[in-house]
C-alpha cells in the first residue's frame, strides 16, 4: 500500500460514512432535543412490537446521592448537541453492517488492528503517533471512533468487492510502473473557481508572457492549498488520473511554456511546465511487480467501493426524520403553516 493509497482509502470511508455538516446550533435547555419531523406521506409498514425493556431508564450517574441521569438523559442531551452531526453517519454505518451480514461477510477486531498497522507502517509512523497526529489531529476522531466507523466499514466494503477483480493485466502493470517510476513534469498551476472564466481569458496574456505575472497570480489565486505552495503540485505522470487534457499539455510544452485554458471539474486551469523528469532507470519492473499488483487491485477496490454503495443506500431507501432542535428554516415554515390555518398575516419582513 501506498501513501496515495492510504489516503485514498480514507478519503472513500470518510466520504461514505461521514456525516453530512450541517452546522452548529445553540439549544434552549436541557430539554433541547432532536424533534421528531412529520411523518412520511408513505410511512413504512409497522415493525414487530419491541418488548418493553428498562435499559433506556438504566442510571449511568447520580446527583446529590439520590437524583438519576439515566441513560434516556444522556441520549436525549447527545442527541441534541450531536445528534444530526451523526444521525447519517449511524444510518450509513447500518447500510453497510446489515449488506454484509446478508452476504456473511464479516471483520474481526483483529483484521481491524492489522489494517490500522498496516496503514502506520505505510507511513512509517508508530501506532500512538497516528492517533494522535493523524487520527485525532487531522480527522478529529477517537481511536475507538477510527476502528468502529472507519477501519471496519472500509474492510467490511473491500470484502464485499474483492473478488469482482480478476488479476491485473501486464498493459495495467506497466500503466502503474510509468505513472510511479517514467517521465514527469514538474508544473505550476493555476485554477480560476467555476463561474470566473471570464476573469480566467481578462488575465491569461498577462500571465502567459511574463514569469512575475504567473508567479504573482499563483500565490494569489482562490484555492488556498495552491497558493501556499505558490502553485506547485505533484509532479505530472502518464497514467496517473490527472485530466486527460492537463496529462496532454504538461507532456507537450517544454519549460518555461505556459498551457492553454484548460476546463476541469475544477474550475479554469493553466499550467507552466517547469522541468522534464526523466524515468528512474535504477528501477526495474520486475522487482516491483508484485507492489504493482497491489498497488492496481486496490485502486480498483477503492474506485468500485463508491458505486458498491451507492447501489446499497438506493436498496436501503433511508428516510432521515431528525431535525435539527431550533432550525431557522424549519421554525418559519411551521409558522407559516400555522398562519394559514388561521389566517392570520405575516409580520413585515418575514414573507415565505
Amino acid at each position: 500500500m501506498t501513501i496515495r493509497t492510504l489516503g485514498r482509502g480514507i478519503a472513500t470511508a470518510l466520504g461514505l460514512i461521514a456525516a453530512v455538516a450541517v452546522g452548529i446550533w445553540i439549544g434552549r435547555g436541557p430539554q433541547a432535543a432532536a424533534l421528531a419531523a412529520p411523518p412520511p406521506a408513505n410511512p413504512p409498514a409497522q415493525s414487530p412490537a419491541i418488548p418493553a425493556s428498562d435499559w433506556d431508564k438504566r442510571v449511568v450517574a447520580y446527583i446529590y446521592g439520590t437524583i438519576p441521569i439515566t441513560r434516556e438523559d444522556l441520549g436525549e442531551y447527545l442527541i441534541a448537541r450531536k445528534g444530526l452531526d451523526n444521525v447519517e453517519l449511524l444510518v450509513n454505518k447500518r447500510i453497510i453492517e446489515l449488506a454484509c451480514e446478508k452476504r456473511g461477510v464479516t471483520v474481526t477486531d483483529a483484521e481491524v488492528e492489522a489494517s490500522i498497522l498496516t496503514d502506520c507502517e505505510t507511513i512509517n509512523i508508530k501506532k500512538a503517533e497516528f492517533f494522535r497526529n493523524v487520527v485525532t489531529k487531522n480527522f478529529g476522531k477517537s481511536p475507538y471512533e477510527w476502528r468502529e466507523d472507519i477501519v471496519k466499514p472500509r474492510l467490511l466494503l473491500t470484502k464485499l468487492v474483492k473478488d469482482k477483480f480478476p488479476k491485473p493485466t501486464e498493459e495495467e502493470l506497466h500503466a502503474a510502473f510509468e505513472a510511479l517510476y517514467g517521465r514527469m513534469a514538474e508544473v505550476r498551476v493555476i485554477i480560476w473557481p467555476k463561474g470566473e472564466e471570464r476573469i480566467a481569458m481578462q488575465e491569461y496574456d498577462a500571465i502567459r508572457k511574463d514569469e512575475q505575472g504567473f508567479a504573482h497570480k499563483a500565490r494569489a489565486q482562490a484555492n488556498a492549498s495552491l497558493a501556499a505552495t505558490e502553485g506547485k503540485i505533484k509532479p505530472i505522470a502518464h497514467n496517473a488520473g490527472v485530466h486527460p487534457e492537463v496529462e496532454q499539455a504538461a507532456f507537450s510544452l517544454q519549460p518555461g511554456e505556459v498551457s492553454r485554458l484548460i476546463a476541469t471539474p475544477e474550475g479554469t486551469m493553466v499550467l507552466k511546465v517547469d522541468r522534464i523528469i526523466e524515468p528512474n532507470a535504477k528501477v526495474k519492473f520486475e522487482e516491483q511487480r508484485t507492489a504493482l499488483e497491489k498497488d492496481v487491485y486496490e485502486k480498483k477496490v477503492t474506485a468500485e467501493i463508491p458505486k458498491l454503495f451507492a447501489v446499497l443506500k438506493e436498496e436501503a431507501k433511508p428516510m432521515l426524520i431528525l431535525k435539527r432542535p431550533n432550525d431557522p428554516v424549519a421554525l418559519e415554515r411551521e409558522a407559516v403553516q400555522e398562519i394559514q390555518q388561521t389566517g392570520a398575516t405575516m409580520p413585515a419582513g418575514r414573507r415565505p
